[in-house]
């Protein structure tokens, strides 16, 4: 099968800049693709997890791909979406999130930049956007019309709303199109790829090419993620991003994330987030939707974070939901000897665990959204402290169940 009807198939394209002309092209590998990544975080987010799914099926059909960091446009911000600026990063920011990112990358191994088919490359575009001004304006302004650009929806949208705009942002768009001219010339890279916000940046590039090259280039787009409900998917029930470094979201609590994705988008998620055939996906999620969770947590945990810390995650979400067990990949909070002895009170510990505030804490529990050691709580002036700790898997604490999968081990200091 082209990889083309592959990734139509399994739900990656919602855009592409020609249909038959795109796939044409993917049938005649190698074909030098890629899509950019701004360093405004030390880790991707499972939103560019689907982009690496791409990436690996456009590799396995012999496509070569660049994965660019944006290490000059990180310094702008991507102003796709937003009704205000972003932060702006420093330079040594924007070089720790890259280093960060690159590593990440290569250890999740989806991509292959050693012996790939062909293997990919990994770029900066800090290398060729660090250029003279006057250069830029003779060689790209020219070429990008201001009447076109107010008309991208975040830039319409906050002219309308009399919203700040300043000429930096402004620019990302003419940044984002020279990045494509750029690798068309000196990597012969014919097609860029992105989520669907990123459809007018993609686009201004693809254009300049056309309009300074005179040869056909060409674009394709992801779906936005968005949950049954219509929200962008992708944030963990503590409201933090579902990102793929273990240290900011852990295996377990990115294993219970999938664990409780809504039953209506499992099709959805196994097509786009495993590599199972679409056949047994059918199958699976035609069966029970519990084992179908947690196959689907498994699968994807399995890929992101490897075997080991997939399977640990399954019997720590086995021992936290299914029976007794001190689960070990969960956040934990240790009680000093003063503290168990006095008790702490259960809403001071949710805070600590990721919950916003003592009030939405309280109303969770007013809503019999906690429980400490499978009990519900039924009063916010709940403590936990010595007489709450029991002796599991040969450790003394208490184990909080609260919102929608999450848990929390309290335990006393040695």
């Amino acid at each position: 099968m082209n990889v083309f009807d592959t990734l139509n198939s399994r739900g990656y394209i919602k855009r592409v800049s020609d249909d038959e002309a795109v796939r044409e092209l993917l049938d005649r590998p190698p074909v030098t693709i890629y899509q950019g990544f701004d360093p405004t975080a030390s880790s991707l987010h499972v939103g560019h997890f689907m982009s690496l799914m791409v990436f690996h099926y456009l590799q396995q059909a012999g496509h070569r791909m660049i994965f660019l960091v944006g290490g000059g446009t990180g310094i702008v911000g991507d102003p796709s979406g937003r009704s205000d600026a972003r932060r702006k990063l420093t330079r040594e920011e924007i070089q720790r999130n890259a280093d960060a990112i690159k590593r990440q990358v290569q250890g999740i191994g989806l991509v292959d930049f050693e012996a790939g088919n062909p293997p990919a490359l990994m770029l900066n575009n800090a290398d060729w956007l660090d250029m003279p001004l006057f250069d830029f304006l003779e060689q790209v302004a020219p070429h990008f019309s201001v009447n076109v650009l107010i008309k991208q929806d975040t830039f319409a949208r906050r002219l309308a709303d009399r919203q700040n705009l300043s000429l930096f942002e402004f620019m990302y768009p003419t940044l984002q199109g020279f990045d494509f001219l750029y690798q068309f010339d000196h990597y012969d890279c014919r097609m860029q790829v992105g989520g669907d916000d990123q459809w007018g940046n993609l686009v201004a590039g693809l254009d300049l090419i056309q309009n300074v090259r005179h040869k056909p280039a060409h674009v394709m787009t992801f779906p936005l993620l968005l949950d049954s409900s219509r929200q962008k998917m992708g944030k963990t029930s503590g409201g933090k991003a579902l990102w793929l470094d273990p240290a900011q979201v852990s295996p377990f609590d990115f294993f219970q994330y999938w664990i409780n994705a809504p039953d209506d988008d499992q099709p959805r998620n196994f097509r786009l987030f495993t590599f199972l055939p679409l056949g047994e996906i059918d199958q699976i999620v035609a069966g029970d939707r519990r084992a179908a969770a947690r196959r689907l947590a498994f699968e994807i945990t399995r890929i992101v974070h490897g075997e080991a810390a997939a399977q640990q995650a399954e019997a720590d979400s086995l021992k936290a939901f299914g029976g007794a067990g001190l689960p070990q990949d969960v956040p934990t909070i240790t009680l000093t000897g003063d503290e168990a002895a006095a008790g702490v009170l259960l809403t001071e510990l949710l805070v600590r665990a990721g919950i916003k505030s003592k009030g939405e804490a309280k109303r969770l529990i007013e809503g019999g959204g906690v429980q400490v050691n499978d009990t519900r709580v039924s009063t916010v002036q709940q403590k936990i402290g010595r007489a709450d700790l029991r002796d599991l898997d040969g450790g003394r604490a208490a184990v909080v169940r609260y919102g929608k999968g999450k848990i929390l081990r309290v335990l006393l200091k040695a």
